[in-house]
């Protein structure tokens, strides 16, 4: 179990990574999608084995499971820029501009995945 202390550093770690991660150009943070998109295709077995051994998943499911992550990180390789850009909404006299990054918010499941894949603690042999 971790203290207090811990908690807020890995809070603040992961605040400091937001902060450097959104100041990454959309053509480089595409490029570290492709290469995680890559990663787990070339693993999905023994990923889909370890979701298996650890979770009791059912094989079938657990491979679906790292198919669909490959193409998250490949449909927002691609997508990421223009969903994460302003949806602008003409009005009469002005120009209402939204936000859109609140509509990735649907993928926890596989960020929770791919976070522990690219910190290297998600290999296909649990390592």
């Amino acid at each position: 179990m971790i203290d207090a202390t811990e908690v807020q550093g890995r809070i603040q770690a992961a605040h400091n990574a937001f902060v450097d991660w959104r100041r990454v150009p959309f053509a480089e943070r595409a490029v570290v999608l492709n290469a995680e998109a890559e990663l787990l295709d070339s693993g999905k077995e023994g990923y889909a084995a370890r979701i298996t051994a650890e979770m009791g998943k059912p094989i079938t499911q657990a491979t679906a499971e790292i198919e669909k992550c490959t193409w998250v990180c490949r449909y927002y390789a691609e997508q990421g820029e223009n969903l994460l850009s302003e949806e602008r909404i003409p009005l009469d006299d002005a120009e209402a501009r939204l936000p859109r990054g609140r509509d990735l918010c649907d993928h926890a499941l596989e960020f929770s995945f791919l976070a522990g894949l690219s910190r290297g603690r998600s290999g296909p042999d649990g390592r």
